[in-house]
């Protein structure tokens, strides 16, 4: 006999199931209590169960609602259900997923390939039993209902499909040829079924999906002029799939599929000529194709420049007014910003990779930097056809002028906004690709590019700002001078727009002129800060971030031109006053969401300054001190239950990063700003973030401790034994984590080159067992095995009578990675290090050491 409710309880889960759509806040803020306190019922998920699958006088949203907490509560408590209840619902589930109501079945299919993925296949059989059964029922929505819920789980469970069962069959083995004739079914959403869930199968590369992929392809193609424009995004989706995966099942055909792509790309449904799109940018990555798309240029390019026109859709989603600088940021307005931990030693640039690291901490992918991010981001088909044309430029370079050139002076004379804009967009797409086909027409170009940067379209301004920054490499050459104050004035005019997009693009602009200009900066100071002082009260938050960014990139382009001090005067009191702020607001909850922008910026402005620093050290300091001291509790509390934030680990590492550029500004100096005060363990926390269990944190921590081995070594070298106990683990010969091993390497150099007494020493010989795998491994990274090598050499400084012996072993190996290093103090010292090894061998020993070197 099934489950039955009781009535009082059942009316009383109904009533709070509608009370779900009120949009009045008390009620449900009441009603999720209400619920939360239900969830606790033993037969709370029959109730759900219930009123899900019998109870069809209920609207389908009510039902759609007791669904999903359904779901939510089974993927909460899966393992903590007794057999009765999971038989109960999953009886019901299956005699149900045909409701008539979409909603239902829909939601009801959620549920049941939630139990599939959290119990297995192979626990449930039944299910794709009764799923398989219901494709050939003669009833539609029991068919759509079984397609709808073995898409989800073929989507989510797909890596289980090649299980063998009991039965001795394989799931996938027989979905395959029950899911083809599909294709051509009569019904337009069994053909979206069908194409979309073999495609994800297309990605598993298995051996059941290679014997029908011939099939697969011929039902594939047989779609591809589907009257269903759903349909045909499936099929583009698949080719581009194709493309990726077997691209040489698509070469029979590639003129075809080429053509038919080209032909999708035009289409007047947006979302299908995106789909289209994306095969470009697909195709590119194929080198031994390409020539196969050589011949299509000439009908590709111009279309590719067409649909990177705005289109109505786009400047509705837009929805920005033209003075919208007022206007607070959204929170969810502003993205995610991760701070990039120092690399120290001679590759002091982050091209190092934390390869074989599944950690979540690890290295992160995102890059802050990418001046084409906002330009590509939010995704459509503009942005797609903008980034094909990229890519297609760097692949083809300047063979795509000839198509691209006619159009672009079409659009560039255009009365038309939206016509203008996409070339203005075009242009700074192929800056990269046809940098020296484009270069003669630079001279006419730029004018126009530069006054588009104030012209009365701020769409028109804001992409005139990114294209212009595409060129400030061009720019910057002496003999385009007059160019380049050009753009710095636009762009510094731009910067102080009333409109927040505008503001983005030049002050991005801006931080990328910065970088190509360098030095050529330095008279234009003065101007540049009374612009930035103006933008800290005209920006809200994102931009605030950006312009962070732009200060700390002036401060590494002029170097010790910015320490004047009434540059000083202007620039540092805007700056110490958001430090009070973030200090005063840390741990109170509050959003800061410029913090690693705002500390990154000073502590460029820190090696800036130099000396000129020591006035505004000592907070910044202890402000960072206060900073991982706190971070390190509340992550302590975390674990141990008291606390359910989620504490950003990167906040620890971009103090550590700061102090070190503090240190290094200081010099020596820094020694009596770290011991003015006894409450702060500065010391003590490098031991503790060395073995954090951040790999970024620790990478930080060992960047620190080489610094303040270089400028404080009469703090540290008492510590030389407890920094080496936990610094030789981390000297990993198979670098896991190569950032941190890198940093270690280089640390253990500058504690070896000072070390006068035997608090070193103990710890020579499994140092250098380690450096030497490195060194000797050929798979190590080229500046770990660099940064080993003159970790070796200075280690003959303290300890030369410990490496006398081996040196023979490894002399070769140690001279020919030492030879190609460019870092001439770095060279030196190394290599001064291993004279001292090798002279007691006698004067031709150490000749023929210099004359292998030098």
């Amino acid at each position: 006999m099934d489950w039955q409710p009781q009535e009082n309880d059942l009316s009383q889960l109904i009533q709070l199931l509608f009370n779900t759509q009120s949009h009045n806040n008390e009620v449900q803020q009441e009603n999720n209590m209400k619920l939360q306190e239900l969830q606790r019922v033993p037969d709370f998920i029959n109730y759900l169960v219930f009123v899900l699958t019998k109870m069809s006088e209920q609207p389908p949203e009510i039902r759609a609602v007791a669904g999903l907490l359904l779901k939510n509560a089974v993927a909460k408590d899966f393992n903590k259900y007794n057999q009765a209840d999971l038989a109960y619902l999953k009886a019901q589930a299956l005699s149900s997923f045909g409701d008539q109501d979409v909603l239902v079945r829909h939601t009801l299919g959620t549920v049941i390939s939630t139990i599939v993925i959290l119990g297995g296949i192979e626990n449930w059989p039944q299910a794709l039993s009764q799923l398989f059964l219901g494709l050939d029922s003669s009833d539609f929505n029991i068919v759509e209902g079984s397609w709808d819920t073995l898409r989800k789980i073929c989507e989510d469970e797909r890596t289980n499909l090649e299980v063998t069962l009991d039965n001795g069959q394989r799931p996938l083995d027989l979905m395959i040829p029950k899911f083809l004739p599909f294709f051509s079914s009569d019904n337009s959403i069994l053909r979206i079924h069908s194409i979309s869930t073999m495609n994800s199968f297309l990605q598993l590369k298995s051996e059941a999906i290679q014997q029908y992929l011939d099939v697969y392809i011929s039902e594939l193609f047989k779609r591809a002029h589907d009257t269903d424009n759903e349909v045909r995004k499936c099929v583009c989706r698949a080719i581009v799939g194709l493309l990726e995966i077997r691209p040489d099942k698509l070469v029979p055909e590639i003129n075809n599929v080429v053509d038919y792509m080209i032909f999708s790309t035009q289409s007047e449904d947006l979302d299908l000529a995106m789909e289209a799109c994306e095969f470009w940018l697909s195709f590119c990555d194929l080198t031994d194709l390409l020539d196969h798309l050589k011949p299509h240029l000439n009908r590709l390019i111009p279309l590719l420049l067409d649909k990177m026109q705005y289109s109505e859709q786009d400047l509705i989603n837009l929805n920005v007014e033209e003075n919208d600088s007022v206007v607070p940021d959204m929170s969810q307005d502003i993205k995610p910003r991760h701070h990039k931990s120092r690399l120290q030693g001679v590759s002091n640039d982050n091209n190092l990779q934390n390869q074989n690291s599944d950690d979540d901490e690890s290295e992160d992918d995102y890059d802050d930097d990418d001046d084409d991010d906002d330009v590509y981001s939010e995704w459509n088909l503009r942005k797609c056809a903008a980034a094909s044309l990229d890519i297609l430029s760097t692949v083809f370079k300047n063979d795509i002028l000839p198509f691209a050139l006619p159009v672009l002076n079409s659009a560039l004379s255009s009365q038309d906004w939206v016509k203008l804009e996409s070339g203005i967009l075009a242009i700074g797409a192929i800056a990269e690709g046809c940098s020296s086909g484009i270069e003669s027409h630079l001279p006419s170009l730029l004018p126009l590019l530069i006054n588009g940067c104030s012209d009365k379209h701020y769409l028109i301004r804001s992409i005139s700002c990114w294209t212009c920054s595409r060129y400030s490499e061009w720019v910057v050459r002496p003999e385009n001078n007059q160019y380049f104050q050009q753009l710095l004035s636009a762009l510094l005019k731009a910067m102080l727009d009333h409109n927040k997009k505008v503001q983005e693009a030049a002050c991005s602009a801006f931080a990328t002129l910065e970088e190509d200009a360098g030095k050529l900066l330095s008279p234009y100071i003065e101007n540049i800060l009374e612009t930035i002082i103006y933008a800290f009260s005209k920006y809200q938050h994102k931009n605030l971030i950006i312009l962070y960014d732009s200060i700390g990139t002036l401060a590494e382009a002029v170097g010790s031109d910015l320490a004047n001090p009434k540059y000083i005067e202007a620039l540092m009191p805007h700056l110490m006053s958001r430090l009070a702020t973030i200090s005063t607001n840390f741990g109170l909850g509050h959003d800061d969401y410029d913090t690693f922008s705002f500390l990154e910026c000073l502590s460029s402005i820190s090696i800036a300054y130099g000396p000129a620093f020591e006035s505004f050290a000592s907070p910044c300091f202890y402000h960072c001190i206060n900073m991982i001291q706190e971070t390190l509790r509340q992550y302590q509390l975390e674990l141990s239950g008291q606390d359910d934030q989620d504490y950003d680990k990167d906040l620890i590492n971009v103090s550590l990063d700061f102090i070190s550029a503090i240190i290094q500004a200081l010099g020596s100096n820094s020694s009596k700003l770290i011991t003015e005060d006894p409450d702060a363990p500065l010391l003590q926390l490098v031991g503790v973030c060395m073995n954090d269990s951040s790999p970024d944190v620790r990478q930080s921590a060992f960047a620190l401790l080489g610094d303040l081995a270089q400028y404080c070594w009469d703090l540290i070298e008492k510590h030389v034994p407890f920094y080496m106990q936990h610094l030789i683990p981390q000297v990993d010969p198979q670098a896991t984590f190569v950032n941190v091993t890198n940093n270690a390497v280089w640390s253990a150099g500058e504690i070896a080159l000072r070390s006068k007494n035997q608090n070193f020493e103990p710890f020579v010989t499994p140092l250098i067992e380690r450096l030497l795998l490195i060194l000797n491994n050929p798979d190590s990274a080229v500046p770990l095995q660099e940064n080993s090598a003159i970790a070796i050499g200075r280690i003959g400084f303290c300890s030369p009578q410990i490496l006398a012996p081996i040196v023979e072993s490894f002399i070769e190996r140690w001279c020919s990675v030492l030879k190609n290093i460019t870092d001439v103090n770095e060279k030196n010292s190394a290599l001064q290090g291993m004279l001292n090894v090798v002279s007691s061998f006698g004067p031709d020993a150490k000749a023929e050491l210099e004359r292998r070197i030098l």
